[in-house]
Order: structure tokens, then C-alpha cells, then sequence
């Protein structure tokens, strides 16, 4: 493009600058595909050598650091990206950073001083054999992108050593023919095996590298430098410039620009002019704010032009340009130089600002679209360093992977965590360091983090320096004298309003904290904060948690165990009462068993709740815990005590999801309880549940070993009834061979009683060894009711449905079991009445039971008489016979069957038994 309007028309021109903004839409479409380059490359890399993962790290001039950008395959082991800072200390670099610096590729099996100490240990790298290859771009002497370099070039071993724990070997690139080139580090790939005992080559390493160096041209197009060096050339092309450049964000910690690239040829012995040259327009652009000029030295001023003297310029007869980019939050200017027959016009100098307006459009979007690269790869880390902490519970790691994750996903140099308690104002040793440190030792840390800690939390407001120099608190720290540290974040970490902490981000160079860096700090703070008070307090339950269960394997009273947990649940929960409700099987009722404090409602212990009413009826049916944060808002709260107004209530449920009880606890504040609440709620609950279920064993282990003691007295006494029977029997056979007639009568009627006992003895050794069966209950009930005489003015009503499910037992037991209710019932009525046997199913959130009620309409029982009725020993004077084996016997054995039997009896009114026994599934 000439400076002559003349020569292009208005379609030319328009034609032209569209042509213009696609080359530019180009340059910068590398950026928003990223992922697919990357992946491209990852997947070259492993499939051409049979790598297990591939990693992309790139540098990032802005903020001179190396970062993860992409993993693959058993590379990405975190998924947080991580970064670090490029050291000009050698001792102080991460391996990738060294690489950069070295533009060597290293093969390295075992531990090594450059690796992340914790990422080794935290994800055993120390079975990973990786080697690390710089990804390069090598430019001629005139600057130019060589494509092919490195069949020029080739690598040869400078390093093969055996270390303490493997193995490492190092390439160094030798060229094969001199050259005033020079070579770009713009990333790191790592790659190889995660099987250590798989070596790698050297001459696997060297394809690799290769490899690695023609994918390096993919790589760059992601780059901001490649989006600025297109448009230095289609600037050079269309506006007919010998040379042109880009300086693009300043900094004034390093006095010069970050991104400075140029196009054209620039001879080597007049390129310091050339800088010089630039440096000395740009700024006085850049300070007025507006395009500057240099007009050629023949050109007439004949629009006006400024023509200030440039004694080099008029020297070599150039024109120059130096334009602004209007860019936001950056500064940058695009600088223009011409041959001496160049002139400007008015129209040419518009023509450039047109330009330069596209072309800071293009950069805009560039930078917009690499910042939300940068804001997603920040929120996917935020989410992957708070998931890492939730499933954290030691303490110990949990302080580490706080600090060592900040300063990687931060790029920081040194992180230094001080842990306080905000109960005891006092901070908790030792402290927790993640970097790497100049004093290996750094013992010195802990001389003065304490006094500064405590002027953080004493101001409450965090503190973000870029340069310590002006802090009055850094200003004298030997950590930060030694460390040779720059800038500093230092963060309280609180939960509301408690401290737990405070935490210092260090970086070795200045650091400029923008709004999205600390918008990023305070959340990482914020989430450490609450991963920190929740593993106190989660310690805390655990402790408690262990102090039950230790009560658990001590303590065999049940009692003593529900009021333990109760109380526990009511300290941790902050409530001011809290109860265990165990369900009846009689009633499905709720029934409270243990109360804490237990000097508070003392008239709750033993009453009994309906499953049909209030919340914990609500709870019990649904078997689903519920946290309700105003009891006044609930339709189906009942009022009991009237100072309640938030409720926490959990299910008590066995392993095979039938409900045991309720455990609730209690407030008099509306909102006292939270979900971390209900989720240790219901750890409680399972100890509680764990109590029950011992109690219930051992009580079951008793009934059975009584039982045991039973059969084995039983079977002795049968043994020797049998052997003295047999002896009557013979004794009794003998008389009626040899007497008379009377004494053979008398003989014969003693040999049939004889023959009855051992016929008796016979059916009691069958009913003591009788094994567990499924038995229809309709059918024992007839067999009972076969065996009993009951008088004609009893009337007998029986109502057993045939789909009554089957149940498990002893078939003999259990009709010896109804003929002892049948029994005593009958004997309960002499004077006549009615017999009543009526049997349901039940169906409940306990699982399903067979309920069979044998009920008369006797004299009924005293209050004195019903609370001991199923003692051993007991019985009725008013019983014209023994119980039979009595109702201590009957309960025992129901009971050993799981099953429940309870009496319900008044004077006058009759009585009902009520047997209760779990279906058989």
C-alpha cells in the first residue's frame, strides 16, 4: 500500500483490509482451539512411542512462569494445573523450569532435588519414568522461524549418572554448522512411562525430541507472541514498511516491554540502533498518546506535518512511524520504518490508524480469550483443590496439601501456613512450608511469623504487597531478607468470624496482584479455611465417636451406653436436650429409653410417642432423617415442651433397614442445626443402633444358653427317667409271669403306665433336640387347641387368616407355647366366658411380623401381679393347675425366636397375650 490515494480505489482499498482482518482472525484462532492442538499433540507423542502420558506446560512470559496446560493418560494424576516460577537461581528451579533454561532433555527414572517433593510422594512418581523435552523454536539471524532446524542439528549425550534411588540421563542439542541463530524455549513436554522398570532410550529420546520440535509450530499458534508477530508482518506487507515491530505490555519492574517482536531483516550491525531508534519514538508516543512521525528529510510539509530533527534519521534518510495501540490495561505501540523514498499523506497516516485500530481489536480478543482460558483452568482448580480437601481427614496431610496445592496452582515461590486457635489465641506449631528454600533448614521461619500473623489478625484486613519494601511488618523479617522474597499475599483464613489461620503467599520477583488473582487467593483461603475447621471438627466426633466405641466393647449395661450417646450428641450439636426413642414391637409405639440432660423432662423417660404423629412419628414411618429449622413452621410438630423451636431427628435402623428407634436432639433457637450436623447425627445413630444390637445378641446368647441349660437338665432327667422306667418295666413284666391273678393285674395296669412315661420321655427328648423350622401358625394354634379340654361355657372364637405368612420355630415348642396361653386361659374362666385367638399381619417400617392375641374374659390380672407375671417361679393361686412350663419359659423362648410377648390385663376386664413373631423370608 502506497502513501498515494490515487492508486487504489475505494473496492481496492476495502478489498484489501478485509484481507487484512482475516490473515489478522487467523492469527488468532489458535488460541480459542487450544484444547484440540494440545490434544493433537499429546496423542502424536503417545502413540508414536508407546508413552503412558504426555504433559504440556508453557511458558507465560507475562508472569515468567511455567504452567501446566495439558495432560493426558496417567499424567494427569491431580488434574489441577500447576505452575512455577522460572528461576534464574538454578538451585532454586522446578525441573521444567530448569529445562527451559537449559534447552536440554533429560531422561530421569527415581527422585530428583528439581521435582515437586510433594507431588512426588503425594502421587508416587517415584514408579514414573518420564523424560522432559524443551519445546523450541529456533530463529535464523535475521529473526525468521527456521522449520526444519533440527535436521540440522543433532543431540548427544552430556550427562549419564546413576542416582541414589535410579537413573538420569541429559541431551544437549550440538549444532552441526555454524549459525547466527538463536534457540526459544516455549514449553516443557513431559512424557514416558508409569512402569519404572520400562527404560527409556537415548535413541527413543532422541525421536522424541524431534518430534516434540515439529510440534512445536502447533504449539506456537496458541501463542500470544504468534498473534503479534503476524500482525508485525501483515503490517510490514501491506503498508510497504522495510521494518516493522510490536512492543506489548510493559512492566515497569523490568523497565522494557514483555512481548517485543519485529519483522523484516535487520542487519546484525544495526540492530542496537534500531532498538534504540524505537525505544526513543515509542515513548514520546506513548507519553502524548497519539501517533508520532518522522518525516523523510526530502519531503515537503505540505499537510502540516510536525518534522522534528532526528539527527540518525536524517543521517539514513527514513521515514518513521510510532502508533499506539489502543489496548485496554496495556500499553503497546506499533512502530513503522520506510525506505527514504517514502512519504506520508493524510491519507496514509488515517490508513495507518485504521490499522492499528484492527490490529489492537485483534490483540483485545486475543487477550480476552487467553484470560478465560486463564479464569476456566482457575475455577477447575478451585474445584479440584476444594474436592481434594472434603475427603482429607488426617490433619497432618490435610495441612500440607493446603499449602503445597496453593503454591503450586498460584505459581508462588514459598507458602508458609500458621494454624491458630481461635478459642485459645494462641497459633499451633509446627508451621507448614511449601517451595523451595534458600536455608534448606529455614528454622529462622518460625522467629517471626508468629508476630506477624498476629498483626494480621489483630488488623483483620489481608494484606497484598507487590513490594515489601513499604510494609512495616516485612520490613525487618530475616525469612524475607534470606528468602530474597519480593511481594506477598498474607490471607486470614476465617469461618465467619473465627480465625483459623493465616497464610503467606511469597513470590522471589514483584507480583502484581490483580482482581481476579485475589479474588482466586481469598476463595482458595476460603475453602482451605472450611476444610480446616471441619477437620477439627470432625477430629472432634471422632474422638467422640471413638470414646463410644470404646464404651461399646467395655460396657455391656445398654442403658449406660443410649444415655453416653445421647449426651455426646447433645455436646457436639450444641442442643439443649436430646432423647433415644426404641420402638415396641406390641404397640408400634415409640418408647424414650435414654434423655440428656437427664434432669430435664424426666417425665419423657418411658413415654411412649404414636408413629402416626409429630416429626419423630414422621422420621420413624419414612425411616428418613429430617432437620427442621423452626418446629413452629411444621404442621406436624406437637408441642410437648414449648421451648423447642428447631428439631434434628434420625432414624435408628438396622442393617437390613428396619427401624430400631429415633435419636433427636433438640434446641430452643430456630436455625441451631445444620447438615454437618444431621450427617454425624447419623454416625451417632449407627453406634446407638450397633448398642442395641449387642444388647439384643447378648440377651439373645443368654436366652439361649438358658435354654441350652434347660435341654441339657432336661435331657439328663429324661435319661434316667428312661432307665428307671425300663427297670419298672421289666420288674413289671416279671410279676405277671409269675403271680396271681390280682397281682397280675396289678402288674399289667404298671406296665402300661410304664409304656405311657417312656412313650412321655420319648416326646420329650424329640421336643428338646427339635430343630428350627417354617411352621404355618394356624396349623400349631389347632394342634394346641387339640390338646386342651375347654368347657362347654367357654365360647371359642378363632380368626387366623390362611394368608397368614409362615414363621420360624421349634413345631412341639411352640405348641407347648399356645397350650400354656390356651391353658391359662381356660383355667382363668371357671365360671365360663370367652376364648378368643385372632392372628394379622404387620407391616412396618421394622419389617413384617405375625401378630396372634389369645384373649379371655376372666378376672383380669393386678397391677402388682402384671409386672412380674413372666418371672421364673411365678404363679397364680387362683390356677386350678401348675402353668405348665410357665409364662417366664414361654417369653424366654418367643424372645429367642426375635419375637415379643407382652400382657395387657385390668381386674375385672380379662386379659390379652399378645405374641409378636418376625415372618419368615
Amino acid at each position: 500500500m502506497t502513501g498515494d490515494r490515487n492508486k487504489l480505489n475505494d473496492k481496492e482499498f476495502l478489498m484489501q483490509m478485509l484481507e487484512v482482518d482475516k490473515q489478522i482472525q487467523q492469527a488468532i484462532s489458535g488460541i480459542s482451539n487450544q484444547e484440540s492442538i494440545f490434544e493433537d499433540v499429546c496423542q502424536e507423542i503417545q502413540s508414536s512411542f508407546g508413552f503412558d502420558f504426555a504433559s504440556i506446560a508453557l511458558v507465560n512470559p507475562k508472569r515468567n512462569i511455567i504452567e501446566t496446560v495439558y495432560e493426558t493418560g496417567s499424567a494427569a494424576y491431580s488434574l489441577i494445573k500447576f505452575k512455577y516460577h522460572l528461576q534464574t537461581n538454578p538451585d532454586l528451579r522446578h525441573i521444567r523450569a530448569d529445562i527451559v533454561y537449559t534447552h536440554r532433555t533429560e531422561i530421569i527414572s527415581g527422585w530428583d532435588r528439581r521435582f515437586d517433593k510433594w507431588l512426588y510422594e503425594e502421587y508416587k512418581h517415584d514408579s514414573f519414568t518420564p523424560i522432559f523435552t524443551p519445546v523450541i523454536l529456533y530463529r535464523d539471524k535475521n529473526g525468521n522461524i527456521v522449520e526444519d532446524w533440527f535436521e540440522q542439528c543433532e543431540w548427544k549425550v552430556v550427562t549419564e549418572e546413576a542416582t541414589d534411588d535410579g537413573h538420569r540421563t541429559v541431551l544437549a542439542i550440538k549444532e552441526n554448522q555454524k549459525t547466527e541463530g538463536s534457540f526459544q524455549v516455549i514449553g516443557v513436554i513431559s512424557t514416558g512411562y508409569s512402569n519404572r522398570l520400562k527404560a527409556i532410550t537415548v535413541e527413543q529420546a532422541i525421536a522424541s525430541a524431534k518430534l516434540v520440535a515439529q510440534q512445536s509450530l502447533k504449539i506456537r499458534r496458541i501463542q500470544l507472541y504468534y498473534v503479534l508477530e503476524t500482525i508485525a508482518e501483515i503490517a510490514r506487507s501491506n503498508l510497504q514498511a522495510e521494518i516493522t515491530a510490536v512492543d506489548f505490555m510493559h512492566r515497569p519492574e523490568l523497565k522494557d516491554y514483555i512481548y517485543q517482536v519485529f519483522a523484516g531483516n535487520i542487519p546484525q550491525d544495526s540492530r542496537n540502533d534500531f532498538f534504540s531508534n524505537k525505544q526513543v519514538l515509542r515513548e514520546e508516543a506513548l507519553s502524548e498518546k497519539k501517533p508520532k512521525f518522522i518525516l523523510n528529510p526530502e519531503q515537503k510539509d505540505d499537510n502540516n506535518l510536525r518534522k522534528p530533527l532526528r539527527k540518525f534519521f536524517v543521517k539514513e534518510k527514513k521515514a518513521v512511524a510510532a502508533l499506539p495501540l489502543p489496548v485496554k490495561d496495556e500499553k503497546g505501540v506499533l512502530y513503522l520504518e520506510f525506505t527514504n523514498k517514502h512519504t506520508f499523506t493524510e491519507y496514509e497516516i488515517n490508513v495507518l490508524n485504521l490499522f492499528v485500530n484492527r490490529a489492537a481489536s485483534a490483540i483485545q480478543r486475543a487477550i480476552i480469550q487467553t484470560d478465560n482460558h486463564v479464569r476456566q483452568t482457575d475455577m477447575t482448580n478451585l474445584h479440584l483443590f476444594t474436592q481434594s480437601l472434603i475427603h482429607e481427614t488426617e490433619k497432618k496431610v490435610l495441612l500440607q496439601r493446603i499449602v503445597w496445592e496453593i503454591a503450586n496452582i498460584l505459581g508462588a515461590d514459598v507458602v508458609v501456613f500458621n494454624e491458630y486457635d481461635h478459642d485459645e489465641n494462641k497459633f499451633l506449631t509446627p508451621l507448614k512450608l511449601a517451595g523451595r528454600f534458600i536455608n534448606q533448614e529455614s528454622n529462622y521461619v518460625e522467629l517471626n511469623e508468629n508476630d506477624k500473623s498476629l498483626t494480621v489478625i489483630k488488623d483483620g484486613v489481608n494484606i497484598y504487597a507487590s513490594s515489601l519494601d513499604n510494609i512495616e511488618i516485612f520490613k525487618d523479617s530475616e525469612f524475607v531478607q534470606q528468602e530474597n522474597l519480593k511481594s506477598v499475599a498474607a490471607i486470614l483464613l476465617k469461618v465467619g468470624e473465627e480465625v483459623v489461620g493465616v497464610i503467606f503467599i511469597y513470590y522471589r520477583r514483584i507480583h502484581t496482584f490483580s482482581k481476579d488473582d485475589k479474588k482466586l487467593i481469598e476463595t482458595l483461603a476460603s475453602s482451605a479455611a472450611y476444610a480446616i475447621k471441619n477437620q477439627r471438627w470432625l477430629n472432634s466426633w471422632l474422638q467422640t465417636l471413638s470414646d463410644i466405641d470404646r464404651k461399646l466393647i467395655t460396657t455391656l449395661e445398654q442403658e449406660k451406653l443410649l444415655n453416653l450417646i445421647v449426651q455426646r450428641a447433645v455436646e457436639k450439636t450444641k442442643a439443649d436436650f436430646g432423647s433415644i426413642a426404641l420402638l415396641q414391637l406390641n404397640s408400634w409405639e415409640l418408647e424414650t429409653k435414654a434423655l440428656y440432660p437427664k434432669n430435664s423432662n424426666k417425665e419423657e423417660i418411658g413415654m411412649r410417642k404414636s408413629m402416626e404423629k409429630g416429626i419423630t412419628g414422621r422420621v420413624a414411618r419414612n425411616r428418613r432423617a429430617e432437620l427442621v429449622n423452626d418446629v413452629r413452621q411444621d404442621p406436624n410438630y406437637r408441642e410437648l415442651f414449648p421451648t423447642v423451636r428447631s428439631e434434628l431427628c434420625v432414624p435408628l435402623l438396622d442393617k437390613e433397614d428396619n427401624l430400631i428407634g429415633t435419636l433427636n436432639v433438640e434446641s430452643s433457637k430456630a436455625d441451631a442445626f445444620d447438615p454437618r450436623d444431621l450427617r454425624l447425627l447419623q454416625e451417632v445413630a449407627n453406634l446407638a443402633v450397633i448398642t442395641i444390637q449387642n444388647a439384643k445378641n447378648l440377651e439373645k446368647l443368654a436366652k439361649t444358653e438358658v435354654m441350652a441349660t434347660i435341654a441339657d437338665i432336661a435331657s439328663s432327667l429324661v435319661h434316667r427317667m428312661n432307665n428307671n422306667v425300663g427297670a419298672i418295666k421289666v420288674f413289671a413284666e416279671d410279676i405277671c409271669q409269675k403271680g396271681d391273678e390280682h397281682i397280675i393285674s396289678l402288674g399289667t395296669e404298671i406296665l402300661s403306665l410304664a409304656k405311657r412315661l417312656l412313650q412321655e420321655a420319648e416326646g420329650m427328648k424329640n421336643w428338646i433336640e427339635e430343630k428350627i423350622q417354617t411352621i404355618k401358625l394356624q396349623d400349631i394354634v389347632q394342634e394346641a387347641l387339640t390338646g386342651v379340654q375347654i368347657p362347654d361355657n367357654i365360647e371359642l372364637f378363632v380368626d387366623l387368616p390362611n394368608n397368614l405368612p409362615q414363621v420360624s420355630g421349634g413345631k412341639q415348642q411352640l405348641i407347648n407355647v399356645f397350650d400354656n396361653l390356651i391353658q391359662n386361659a381356660v383355667d382363668i374362666m371357671p365360671d365360663g366366658g370367652r376364648l378368643s385367638i385372632e392372628g394379622i399381619l404387620l407391616q412396618t417400617g421394622a419389617g413384617n411380623w405375625v401378630k396372634i392375641t389369645v384373649s379371655d374374659t376372666g378376672s383380669g390380672i393386678s397391677e402388682e401381679d402384671l409386672e412380674k407375671i413372666f418371672e421364673y417361679g411365678y404363679t397364680s393361686k387362683k390356677s386350678k393347675r401348675g402353668m405348665g412350663f410357665g409364662l417366664w419359659w414361654t417369653q424366654l423362648y418367643i424372645k429367642r425366636l426375635e419375637g415379643a410377648l407382652e400382657v395387657k390385663s385390668k381386674l375385672g376386664q380379662g386379659s390379652q397375650f399378645i405374641l409378636i413373631l418376625p415372618t419368615y423370608e
